[in-house]
């Protein structure tokens, strides 16, 4: 339920970012569905509007996660680093499969609603909540929940629906845990439109293989036509790990990313070649291997979601040692969107390379810290360590607020609905508290700089989505 509304209303700010720049004397008028009706410096009130001032506030687009497993936060304080249980992403593993071993509907939504509400006071106004926890007490009825705990915090969602359907290349015995996981195609697409008909005016239904080392090649490239012809973003984790990459080689003689690369053009991963297609993004992560090169198109300009083309996102979420693989590979205008979610090197994964003209977006994964501000500065900082240089990737303040907003919108097949305060979007934002000590004496010019890479979560002050406050500090 939303504290209160900035509905029907004119906002005033001192400072908005409009346009890639915080402005003076900038309006934002918010129709009665909660979407930006106009915006500008030109405005007045109309007779019978609302007036807000939001003093001694900044206001920003929110923020988009595009990759979350909500329910792996309540394996906090269980980290074991720096301890032997620690090695390993696999005994990390073993310890979330213990989570969701016996996990039912009323747990998984409580799980996630306390876990959205969080994302909400960071500013994250949507979340794509990759989801493959499916089966409880019935096949696939825990789906509902992650829906449903959307609605009730009030966070825009893409309930990134995975289909898994084995445990790993060789199809080793499943775990107990993973059978909550598993499903055939047909069911899998079946759950899919049940969802499409259950799904709130805030939630979109993406799909996602979870892994090549999950779902079989066949099935795979069966998903992604599944996806192109329904319009939907396609995520898929890619080389998580080196025993992944190692895996699959085994199995199939390529590495993962190889292997989707040589899936070939007649019905195959040929999309890539094509600037007609429908679906809005396709997200991968991976690490390569020491052939790996660089993924996108030289010339690539940025990722938009314009004009119907296809856009193949590339996230990395765990890389651990390479400087990416699939090279130009005829995408003509194509931008790849590499996801980067520093936070999950957590986990124990290493820190991809990216160069200024890759466009990449932001999450929170395993969401044992929940901070997009955070999620920046890791992104910027860890690649100037990798790189000893302050001048990498091009990774100003001003790109990676674009990152975890304008990408991220993109990578959800959101282009169009959020992302940034414009005329006909949605009215999802969050303002910065201007009279913070941490801001004394900043100018509106290093204003984003200060947010970006001196601030943190407590200088967020409201949150709101459709233009409904969903979080206040107090």
């Amino acid at each position: 339920m939303s504290m209160r509304s900035y509905r029907s209303s004119l906002i005033c700010a001192p400072l908005i970012w409009f346009e890639g720049e915080f402005r003076e004397n900038v309006l934002v008028r918010v129709d009665e569905s909660g979407k930006i009706a106009q915006i500008g410096t030109d405005l007045s009130p109309n007779d019978g509007e609302t007036t807000v001032v939001l003093e001694n506030q900044a206001l920003l687009p929110g923020f988009i996660n595009t990759h979350s497993h909500a329910f792996h936060r309540f394996l906090r304080g269980r980290s074991f680093i720096g301890q032997q249980a620690a090695t390993t992403f696999w005994a990390w593993r073993d310890n979330m499969y213990a989570l969701v071993d016996n996990i039912e509907w009323d747990t998984l939504k409580e799980y996630c609603t306390a876990v959205f509400s969080e994302m909400l006071s960071a500013g994250i106004t949507t979340v794509g909540e990759f989801h493959y926890v499916h089966h409880g007490k019935g096949r696939f009825d825990l789906d509902s929940a992650v829906l449903e705990a959307a609605k009730e915090a009030g966070i825009r969602i893409t309930l990134i629906q995975a289909l898994y359907q084995r445990g790993g290349f060789a199809s080793p015995p499943l775990a107990p845990a993973q059978e909550r996981f598993v499903s055939s195609f047909d069911d899998f697409v079946k759950s899919v439109e049940h969802l499409d008909s259950i799904a709130h005016d805030r939630a979109t239904i993406a799909v996602a293989a979870h892994s090549l080392r999950a779902v079989d090649e066949t099935t795979t490239q069966r998903l992604w036509e599944y996806a192109r012809a329904t319009n939907r973003p396609f995520h898929i984790h890619l080389e998580e790990q080196p025993k992944e990459i190692e895996d699959c080689i085994a199995s199939t003689g390529q590495s993962p990313s190889q292997w989707l690369l040589g899936m070939g053009v007649d019905g195959g991963w040929g999309f890539m070649k094509s600037p007609k297609e429908k679906i809005k993004s396709a997200e991968f992560y991976y690490q390569s291997d020491s052939r790996a090169r660089n993924i996108h198109p030289s010339g690539a300009d940025g990722f938009h979601d314009q004009g119907g083309r296809t856009h193949l996102g590339v996230s990395v979420y765990r890389s651990y040692n390479f400087n990416i693989y699939l090279k130009n590979h005829k995408l003509n205008h194509k931008h790849e969107d590499i996801c980067v979610t520093p936070l999950d090197w957590y986990l124990g994964d290493g820190v991809p390379s990216v160069d200024e003209s890759t466009p990449i977006c932001l999450g929170t994964d395993c969401n044992n810290r929940i901070s997009l501000l955070e999620e920046m500065r890791w992104a910027a900082f860890t690649q100037m360590a990798k790189h000893n240089s302050r001048a990498v990737a091009a990774l100003s303040a001003v790109r990676l607020v674009e990152a975890a907003t304008v990408t991220g919108a993109a990578s959800l097949g959101l282009s169009n609905v959020t992302g940034k305060l414009a005329k006909g979007y949605a009215f999802d934002f969050l303002t910065i508290d201007l009279a913070s000590p941490l801001l004394k004496d900043c100018p509106p010019s290093q204003l984003l700089d200060s947010i970006v890479f001196s601030l943190d979560n407590r200088e967020i002050v409201q949150v709101g989505v459709d233009g409904d406050v969903r979080y206040e500090r107090k």
